[in-house]
């Protein structure tokens, strides 16, 4: 293939890790959460055994672990909820955690014994490193054992963002056909992962008797007493119950982006695309040039690749990222095609090999000289479309 000596300018675009809109809040805290209080002597228990089930896996574990500490902080606040004069035996379970934290896929970290607020607030501090993969099926599995030799009802609580757990589903199935009536599952979402959250309502439909519900239903003290109430609770005969909290506000989300209508600053947003707490897409571009016919990428250009990965690590959520390569019309279609093969290889090799950024999820393919961006009847044209893009929170082509 002839070309001139010009060097290549090649496009690297993430276009769907997308910081758009005005960008991401990189301070925001952790969520926190009022506890409940009922008044003595007025509840029974309405189950006699129930597990936490805590997501401590890599997702969980963005922005200094934020998403895993709210969710620390939910748990304690249900903890802090549940009257000390009902009897119950409590049990908490991680899974998905570091292996800082154990090699363990699942830990039961309390329990399962007599419940004690102290006993399960100790137990929730011994969860601390986020980093794992996202084993839920074998946490229900494992709860499912554990409270097979117990007597009575059982409520599991999953407290996750539901990323990445597939295979939850089926194991909430089989535990639930075990324990049959004896078994309620609930589930929480953390987060606003429209993905997680659909995953985590087939878990709660399995349990039959259970729901799922969010993060932010739970916030207020009158949320965290409806929740605990359903679960736990039930009046005691002769004694009124206390008023109902008001139903929670059905929020519309048009563009099915995870952020409701009355906070979303980008609506219309495509659907797949990943987003900001404002319904907002993300975007970073970068610019990489190449060597005449080559598809090395030059030393020079390390940093843009640097911060690429760091990028594409921010969001592990995210199962796979498109790298397209591209070139200009000049030579046979058979050759671009293969040149446009090696350069989408050569940014996928450099992602895995210089950033251990994992290769399930880097797809790349070759679109030779079918897709210009720019006229390849004048130099420059031509070196705009000889390129690579990167690609990411779309569904990949086939």
């Amino acid at each position: 293939m002839r070309k001139s000596a010009l060097s290549t300018l090649v496009l690297l675009a993430v276009a769907g890790l997308f910081t758009g809109c005005a960008g991401l809040k990189a301070d925001k805290q952790p969520t926190e959460f009022t506890p409940a209080s009922f008044a003595a002597g007025q509840y029974d228990a309405k189950v006699n055994n129930f597990q936490v089930i805590l997501d401590a896996s890599m997702t969980m574990g963005d922005a200094g672990q934020r998403e895993l500490q709210s969710a620390k902080n939910l748990a304690s606040a249900i903890n802090r909820s549940i009257p000390a004069d009902l009897t119950l035996n409590g049990g908490l379970r991680s899974f998905g955690h570091s292996d800082r934290q154990s090699p363990n896929l699942t830990d039961l970290v309390y329990g399962m014994t007599s419940h004690t607020q102290s006993g399960f607030q100790q137990g929730l501090d011994k969860i601390k490193y986020a980093g794992g993969n996202s084993p839920l099926g074998a946490a229900l599995l494992a709860a499912g054992q554990d409270l097979a030799g117990t007597q009575g009802k059982s409520a599991i609580i999953v407290i996750s963002d539901g990323l990445q757990m597939e295979d939850a589903p089926a194991a909430a199935k089989k535990i639930k056909a075990e324990m049959g009536d004896r078994l309620c599952i609930y589930t929480i979402a953390i987060g606003d992962h429209a993905a997680g959250r659909q995953l985590l309502e087939k878990v709660a439909q399995a349990g039959e008797c259970g729901f799922a519900t969010t993060d932010a239903a739970l916030i207020s003290q009158a949320g965290m007493a409806s929740f605990v109430e359903k679960v736990f609770l039930t009046p005691k005969p002769g004694v009124a119950p206390a008023p109902a909290p008001p139903a929670p506000v059905a929020f519309v989300d048009s563009d099915g982006d995870g952020v409701p209508d009355h906070l979303d600053q980008c609506p219309d947003t495509p659907r797949g695309v990943i987003v900001d707490e404002r319904g907002c897409p993300i975007e970073l571009k970068l610019h990489i040039k190449f060597d005449f016919d080559k598809a090395d990428i030059r030393p020079q250009h390390k940093a843009d690749i640097d911060r690429a990965a760091a990028f594409i690590r921010q969001y592990p959520q995210v199962p796979y990222i498109l790298i397209a390569g591209h070139t200009d019309s000049v030579g046979t279609d058979a050759y671009n095609q293969k040149l446009s093969e090696r350069r989408a290889n050569s940014v996928r090799d450099a992602l895995i090999k210089q950033h251990g950024i994992d290769a399930k999820r880097l797809v790349a393919r070759g679109y030779g000289e079918s897709q210009p961006i720019a006229t390849n009847d004048t130099p420059e044209g031509r070196q705009l479309n000889r390129r690579v893009e990167l690609i990411c929170c779309v569904v990949i082509p086939q």
